[in-house]
């Protein structure tokens, strides 16, 4: 049964089939993550004085409660998600009767929340440096980085962040943002650079 033409679902059925209002709403995720990395790199820097490995900074203000680098990779897992469903979008629509969607509600592939199968789906390589970050953006996404507490036990599972597992995070997560590519380039691995313990 074909859904009910009215004007609520013709603007529904045209930003679903528009790949760019995902593109816009990862950008809008993306930068409130930015707003949020400060606050990560204070408590990064925090614990590496700690451990001896960087001379401590005067403490100024309050400190960040350690949960935040789970909503920072919450924020970065929404965006990634956004991103990669910008592209799935496009995959999806290939063939399809005038370019779009004619339904209302979300197809079963935008469902889903499981980053590693939305990045097989929409055509985007996994590089092996990029499976944890990965995992660790999902999890954040399901759950870590908005309840205490999973919905089963059995994802409940001890999770220690390193400064590597937030960089790569990041890193895949702007490898998702659209650039404009030379003619003739070709991809290349990702290369991580670190700001957690250098930020000034």
């Amino acid at each position: 049964m074909r859904p009910k033409r009215t004007a609520q679902f013709e603007h529904y059925k045209t930003k679903l089939s528009d790949h760019h209002f995902w593109f816009e709403r990862g950008l809008d995720l993306h930068q409130a993550a930015s707003a949020v990395e400060p606050l990560v790199t204070r408590l990064t820097r925090t614990k590496r004085a700690k451990l001896g490995l960087e001379a401590p900074t005067e403490a100024t203000e309050a400190q960040p409660r350690v949960g935040i680098q789970e909503v920072y990779l919450m924020l970065l897992g929404y965006a990634a998600e956004c991103f990669i469903k910008r592209r799935l979008t496009r995959v999806l629509l290939r063939g399809k009767k005038k370019h779009g969607f004619n339904v209302k509600e979300l197809p079963k592939e935008l469902k889903s929340h499981n980053l590693r199968q939305l990045c097989d789906d929409a055509k985007i390589k996994v590089w092996p440096i990029e499976e944890r970050a990965v995992r660790l953006l999902e999890g954040a996404v399901m759950w870590r980085g908005r309840y205490p507490v999973p919905r089963r036990a059995v994802r409940l599972e001890p999770t220690l962040l390193s400064e590597s597992d937030l960089e790569v995070a990041k890193s895949f997560v702007q490898r998702l943002m659209p650039r404009p590519r030379p003619a003739g380039s070709r991809k290349k691995r990702p290369r991580i650079k670190s700001r957690f313990h250098h930020a000034r």
